[in-house]
């Protein structure tokens, strides 16, 4: 992944993760599913670290998506990694 700094690059993976990452989060986060699959990490920390997304639009897009129970595994890792506290 190349980081884009713009918030326009940002939403864009986001919404990739959105669609193809974010329900199987807690089930595969922790494996390499090789190089021509999709990410199951958002890759979204240098979109959050320079405020070009927040951390309340990922979580609200997220959440939206989703069934809740299916993503439960990724807003604790969100917010317990202390990516809610940057800035």
């Amino acid at each position: 992944m190349m980081f884009e700094p713009t918030r326009e690059a940002g939403l864009a993976r986001l919404n990739a993760f959105t669609a193809d990452g974010a329900s199987d989060y807690g089930r595969l986060r922790n494996f390499d599913i090789g190089p021509k699959q999709p990410s199951t990490v958002s890759q979204l920390s240098p979109w959050i670290r320079h405020r070009l997304v927040s951390e309340q639009e990922v979580l609200a897009q997220i959440l939206n998506a989703h069934d809740p129970a299916h993503t439960v595994s990724f807003g604790k890792r969100f917010s317990g990694a202390g990516i809610l506290k940057v800035g």
